[in-house]
């Protein structure tokens, strides 16, 4: 799986500031630029299908010129923005300017919002069915799937290389028999494509911690100091895999803090996985990750060590 950013599409630029833009997103939206950013990569690469964000009408119009097999994922309100009017997501502006793109496409003109979701194989709807307004006459291609549940497991071991490979292989066919959704990051020392990761599980060489651990259950790791530290800031227990260094001695105090547990890193995948499943099933850590990370939290303002330093500074001046 590889990400590329839209090259048609409108840019958001530092020009456009911080306040809410409405014609940046009605260009976003209705223009052919992300329309042709789908067709270059179905070009470059072929789909049997694609699933395409309900909300870029550039985007599905493509789609529905190319007679592809089309799915649109709605992220708020369905109901509400199939009927229009107050709280929907189109207008009449929002009309004129996706037929434009549509005509220039040789597509009919669509009169409403909801006809363009009424024409893809599968609307699947991520808010649950309770919460949005109630209809009898669903078109059959809408379908509540509702929020993924399945709990996030954080993969992150060294970012210099200490043979992780091995470590890394049997926690992917760990998590390959849980129901997790799993995320293993490599750093820059390691090739994340000689991982085959199971269908619950991505790797990446890179992820930013601080979006992705808020949503963590669990963290596995070697137990380097920056990957703890930033597993217990967020709360998140951790199951500790030690390899070398300082990772022994951090695993001891995740312990003893109860904020997780610490297994050998050459153990089994049949035993990573009974630790995962022992962990995911109790409430033991968190109460103990949650601790440290208010501990954490109460001292990052730099309260005590800018005054440490400042007195370290008056007394070598006042020497």
């Amino acid at each position: 799986m590889n990400f590329r950013g839209f090259r048609h599409a409108p840019d958001w630029g530092s020009h456009r500031g911080r306040r809410f833009d409405a014609s940046y997103l009605l260009e976003l939206q209705c223009s052919p630029g992300a329309g042709q950013d789908l067709e270059s990569e179905l070009s470059r690469e072929p789909a049997d299908a694609v699933v395409v964000d309900f909300m870029l009408w550039g985007a599905l119009a493509s789609a529905e010129r190319s007679g592809i097999a089309t799915a649109a994922y709605v992220h708020t309100l369905y109901q509400v923005n199939r009927e229009g009017g107050a709280g929907a997501i189109w207008d009449e502006r929002d009309l004129a300017a996706v037929n434009q793109t549509r005509r220039a496409m040789g597509l009919v003109p669509i009169v409403t919002g909801g006809q363009l979701w009424d024409g893809v194989d599968l609307l699947l709807v991520l808010v649950p069915e309770a919460f949005d307004r109630s209809s009898n006459d669903l078109p059959d291609n809408v379908h509540y799937v509702g929020p993924v549940h399945d709990p996030l497991v954080v993969v992150s071991f060294s970012t210099t290389y200490m043979a992780q490979e091995r470590v890394l292989h049997r926690v992917l066919t760990a998590l390959a028999g849980l129901p997790v959704r799993g995320l293993i990051t490599t750093g820059p020392s390691m090739d994340p494509t000689i991982l085959v990761p199971p269908t619950n599980t991505v790797v990446r060489t890179k992820v930013d911690h601080r979006m992705v651990l808020p949503h963590a259950a669990v963290v596995v790791t070697h137990a380097g100091m920056g990957t703890v530290m930033a597993a217990l800031t967020n709360g998140v227990p951790l199951l500790c895999m030690p390899m070398g260094r300082d990772q022994d001695a951090n695993s001891a105090q995740v312990e003893a803090c109860g904020a997780g547990r610490t297994i050998s890193s050459d153990s089994t995948a049949e035993e990573v996985q009974i630790e995962l499943r022992e962990m995911l099933a109790s409430r033991r850590y968190i109460g103990g990750a949650q601790r440290m990370a208010d501990i954490i939290k109460a001292g990052a303002d730099g309260s005590t060590v800018v005054p440490l330093l400042e007195r370290l500074l008056t007394q070598a001046v006042a020497k």
